[in-house]
Formats: C-alpha cells, sequence, structure tokens
C-alpha cells in the first residue's frame, strides 16, 4: 500500500512465502581403509568406498514477512528516510545440495559436507535512518545509521572424532574404527549488526565528477548460546572511491574498493578461526557512443593484479589462496 502527499511518502508491504526444498546426489561412503606404510609421506593408504548410493533430502519453511518504508522532505533538497522490515536470505544452491569429500588419500581424516538440504533461510528483523541531501545537479551527500537481528545465519559446524563406520588398518596394527573430523554446514543461533555509512557525489560543470562511500559494520555472532565473535563474511570496515567523467560521447570511471579483514570461517581448526585479508579492487572502464544506437566500451578489472589470501590469524598460518590476474573486456552494444 502507498500513501504520500507533497512533502512525505509512506509504503507498507506484507509478503507470505512457502518453500519446499529437495536435494538429489549419491554417495559412495568411505568403507574401509588399509595403511600398511604411514610412515612414508610419499606413499597413500589404499580406501574401499561403497558403491554410490543415490540420496534424497527435503525441507520446507514458511514466512511472513512485513516491511514499511517512509519518507519526508523538510526542504526540497533533503530527503530523511526511515525503513524497517523482517526480510529473509534463502541458501543458495549449493549450500543445499548434501554433497560430500574427502581427505583420506591424504591421511587427511576429514570429511567436508558442501551442502544441507535441512538449513533454513537466514532471517533479519532490520530497520534503518537515512538523511540525503541533493545540494546539486547529479550530486549528493548523505549519511546513515543501520541495525540488524539475524536468526540462523549460515556457518559451518565442526565435530571432532567422529566414528562415521570407518575400519582401519593402521601400520598392520589391526582392525580398528578410524575417526574422522566432520564439517558440515548448520544454521548457527543469533547475530546482531549494527553500523553507519558516508556516501558523496558530486559532478562538477566540465563532466567530472566524484563518488566515495564509506561503512563501518560492527557484528556478534552467537552460537549455541555462546559469542564466537564476529559474523562471518563481513568486514569491520569498507570502502569506495571513484573518479568519473560524462558527457554526450563519453562516459569513463577509475574505481577502487577496498574490504577489510574478515572472518571466513569460525572456529575452524583446533579452536582457530580463518580470515580472510584485506583487499583492494581497482577497475577502469571507458565507453564511447559511436551513434545514438552503437556504444563501444573496454573495461579493465583487477588492474593492481589482488589476490585472495586467508589465514589462520597468524601469517605463517595460510590458509588458502586464489588469484585472478587482471582482465581486459571489449564490449559492443547497439540498441534498435
Amino acid at each position: 500500500a502507498n500513501f504520500g502527499a507533497e512533502d512525505w511518502f509512506l509504503n507498507a508491504g506484507l509478503r507470505w512465502i512457502d518453500t519446499d526444498t529437495t536435494a538429489r546426489t549419491a554417495i559412495d561412503a568411505i568403507v574401509r581403509v588399509d595403511d600398511p606404510t604411514p610412515g612414508i609421506p610419499t606413499s597413500s593408504p589404499d580406501v574401499t568406498y561403497s558403491p554410490a548410493e543415490p540420496l534424497t533430502e527435503k525441507g520446507n519453511y514458511s514466512k511472513l514477512l512485513p516491511s514499511l518504508n517512509v519518507g519526508w522532505w523538510p526542504r526540497k533538497d533533503i530527503l530523511i528516510r526511515a525503513a524497517a522490515a523482517q526480510v529473509i536470505s534463502r541458501p543458495s544452491l549449493n549450500q543445499l545440495a548434501p554433497t560430500r569429500t574427502d581427505g583420506t588419500l591424504d591421511r587427511t581424516y576429514e570429511v567436508f559436507y558442501d551442502g544441507n538440504a535441512d538449513l533454513e533461510p537466514v532471517e533479519a528483523d532490520q530497520a534503518d535512518l537515512s538523511v540525503e541531501w541533493y545540494f546539486d545537479d547529479k550530486s549528493v551527500l548523505s549519511g546513515a545509521v543501520f541495525w540488524k537481528d539475524l536468526d540462523g545465519f549460515i556457518t559451518y559446524e565442526l565435530q571432532e572424532n567422529v566414528d562415521i563406520g570407518v575400519v582401519a588398518d593402521i601400520g598392520g596394527a589391526g582392525d580398528a574404527p578410524l575417526l574422522y573430523d566432520v564439517f558440515r554446514p548448520i544454521n548457527g543461533d543469533t547475530a546482531k549488526v549494527l553500523g553507519f555509512e558516508f556516501g558523496f557525489q558530486h559532478f562538477f560543470e566540465n563532466g567530472f565528477g566524484l563518488r566515495a562511500n564509506y561503512t563501518y559494520t560492527d557484528t556478534e555472532a552467537y552460537i549455541d548460546g555462546e559469542k564466537v565473535g564476529p559474523l562471518e563474511g563481513v568486514s569491520e570496515s569498507a570502502y569506495s572511491v571513484a573518479l568519473m567523467f560524462e558527457n554526450d560521447r563519453w562516459d569513463a570511471q577509475l574505481a577502487a574498493d577496498y574490504s577489510g579483514e574478515y572472518v571466513e570461517v569460525t572456529d575452524a581448526v583446533g579452536g582457530l578461526s580463518q580470515y580472510g585479508d584485506p583487499i583492494t579492487w581497482v577497475t577502469a572502464s571507458v565507453a564511447y557512443r559511436l551513434t545514438e544506437k552503437f556504444t563501444v566500451s573496454i573495461e579493465g578489472r583487477n588492474l593492481t593484479d589482488e589476490f585472495y589470501l586467508s589465514t589462520m590469524g597468524r601469517p605463517d598460518m595460510l590458509a588458502g589462496f586464489e588469484t585472478w590476474g587482471r582482465s581486459l573486456l571489449l564490449g559492443v552494444t547497439a540498441k534498435f
């Protein structure tokens, strides 16, 4: 429903969702491990797997989601906005599929379940309050505070020394149960998010412009009623700056986006959490309008050749590394 007058507006909504999930895969269970030479690092154990057996897992959830958005113009160039809503974020498809990998051939007795069909969506009560000053054409100065109370955020559970039914003979010691560490995605308890952001954009008469924003986010996550630290995947500080140029023919931009250190996995191994290092992503693009219908463009991504690095909280304990290199994209756009 929408309401309003010349200097204010209000819209409110109510949404009902009902979702069924079905995940199908085939799992070959680990049956037996024989390792006659555990002291020789270049050797590998003999691993016996069962034939792959079909596995189907199902889930269901229903939610009622209200929302409210209110805005007031105390002056023609100033907008004060407030919003509150209950929202959900569904698990991704890979988080629902109960596929599994293990490190037995490397003598790493761990089982990783990529998904869990019983995962519920992440629910959130959220609210924000912002002030926006439109001080010139294509120009704005804004500030906002935001709050979220999350329920059921998705994290990974580690169960150590679990008997999953594997029998092993290690070094000729005879048959005995082989214990594994088991990782699987679960819904955590709750998390709290509180933060603020500032934004600025201005274009000058000569076509050049500047855009900048900064966000600070403070988070707390709880699992089994215990505070475990910051919410996974959320940086405390992030900012973006860009230099732009626009006219009837040209559209160009040079931008840098920074994201600070963040927790990737809480209590990943032996009580240590896995952290992603800060990263700055630099892009540049230029587009030229040949005619009203045709535009050519070029875009460069990751110009500073940044890479992903994660550690277990110490520089000498590497947990992950990935590099993407620089990329260049050429494009032609046609409008008919």
